[in-house]
């Protein structure tokens, strides 16, 4: 009897994991297809690199006296290549800070950036004159744009799945303090130049940009700190 229950209870142990098995394998397929349309689409949004940049930041810790450590990135909607970096105060200076720094790195002229609505960004609707940050970045030659992240935009949910922030969050538990930048670091030039991502057909970030004659020789891209 102890066996015959061992083989009934391994018989369906072993349809339910290959049923499993087989679902796993439909629900990857049909996310790898639905991001493949994801990345048509973004061609309508951005044609060119530097045509539409979505900056965010996240919290990387909780705040400690004056200091908010806080990661700022920035990423480029047509390539998907990823700037970003690490401040200790999230104030207007750290953003427009961020925004030259997008402006330097970044091999390609940036066109637009759009940033949440966050004081960060944008002054209150009563306010009479623009934010610092909006007119740094016209002074710059960049439009400045804002998002909700209550929108149903799926540049938003492109961000999170390929987003930095996230992964440092979920990193920092693991991480001695002065490893936190080393972490960084490597996973901006990981992204960038060895990720094949669904939304590019299989390319990597820098793969995509060199698509176009006039970035055909750039191979790599490495992080910039200022």
């Amino acid at each position: 009897m102890k066996d015959v229950l061992q083989a009934y209870r391994t018989h369906h142990v072993g349809v339910y994991m290959g049923v499993q098995t087989d679902l796993s394998r439909v629900l990857n397929r049909e996310r790898f297809r639905s991001l493949n349309l994801m990345g048509d689409l973004l061609g309508s949004y951005a044609p060119t690199p530097g045509a539409l940049v979505y900056i965010d930041t996240q919290q990387l810790l909780e705040p400690w006296q004056d200091f908010y450590p806080t990661i700022f990135t920035a990423f480029d909607v047509n390539t998907h290549l990823q700037v970003g970096n690490i401040y200790l105060l999230r104030n207007t200076a750290s953003a427009v800070d961020f925004l030259r720094l997008v402006r330097a790195s970044f091999p390609f002229r940036v066109r637009e950036v759009k940033t949440p609505e966050t004081d960060l960004f944008t002054s209150p609707s009563l306010s009479a004159s623009p934010h610092i940050f909006t007119q740094v970045a016209t002074s710059l030659g960049i439009v400045h744009s804002l998002f909700s992240k209550n929108d149903s935009d799926p540049i938003i949910s492109l961000t999170l799945l390929y987003g930095i922030g996230g992964m440092m969050r979920k990193k920092l538990d693991e991480l001695e303090a002065d490893e936190v930048l080393t972490e960084f670091v490597e996973y901006l030039s990981f992204h960038n130049n060895s990720r094949p991502l669904p939304t590019l057909k299989g390319l990597t970030p820098i793969q995509k940009l060199r698509t176009y004659p006039e970035y055909s020789g750039i191979t790599r891209l490495e992080p910039q700190f200022q």
